[in-house]
């Protein structure tokens, strides 16, 4: 549905910048395509963020220690309400008609999945906002395991997490958690420095210098 969405947007935009003015009837037949298209997405979008939401936030407070919570609010110009694909398809259509006008101005699509964002929250907070940088680094880390998590369970297949220089800006409670508590998660991390790791006796360390690797 992505391709198709772009491909579409693309199409109407080019309507839009033609010198000799668009087809209004064209155009309605754009916005009908679009606003179906925009639905499914959308609806999609809804469901796998609400459950991906619920390993963020279980894993954002087994790494702090039950201190905060996390969950991910999906942003779009629908509100939750309109539940079915009727129904986010005839308000998606709605406000498709309502922004003729300011999109013909703009001569591109205003309205749409395409604008769509994601709110993290810590602790009933903004994350961007009011999040230090360890507990977005920890949000990033969480938010992985989760995509690993939801792609085990729908395939049965557990994937390989690999994370460049995951421990920086965590405190000594977050990097243990990374280290000895991840489970039946296989890790790969990258790093400059032994440091933390060295520490663990259940980690595998592999030594790469001049294009040469060695375990140590």
């Amino acid at each position: 549905q992505l391709s198709v969405q772009k491909r579409m947007i693309e199409q109407k935009n080019a309507l839009f910048k033609k010198e000799e003015g668009f087809d209004p009837k064209l155009l309605f037949a754009y916005n009908e395509k679009l606003a179906s298209c925009f639905a499914k997405i959308c609806l999609f979008r809804r469901g796998y963020v609400n459950e991906i939401s619920k390993y963020v936030g279980e894993t954002i407070s087994q790494i702090s220690g039950g201190t905060e919570t996390a969950k991910i609010e999906y942003k779009c110009g629908i509100p939750a309400e309109f539940a079915g694909f009727e129904a986010v398809k005839s308000e998606y259509i709605r406000l498709l008609g309502e922004n003729m006008k300011r999109e013909a101005a703009a001569k591109m699509c205003l309205v749409g999945t395409q604008r769509d964002d994601l709110l993290f929250m810590v602790s009933d907070r903004d994350a961007r906002q009011f999040a230090s940088q360890g507990q977005q680094r920890s949000i990033a880390i969480a938010l992985k395991l989760a995509e690993g998590d939801m792609v085990r369970r729908e395939r049965g297949e557990s994937p390989v997490f690999l994370l460049d220089d995951v421990l920086g800006e965590l405190d000594e409670a977050r990097r243990a958690y990374i280290l000895s508590k991840m489970g039946e998660r296989q890790l790969i991390v990258t790093a400059c420095e032994r440091g933390e790791y060295a520490k663990r006796h259940s980690v595998s360390m592999i030594e790469v210098c001049g294009g040469r690797y060695r375990q140590i």
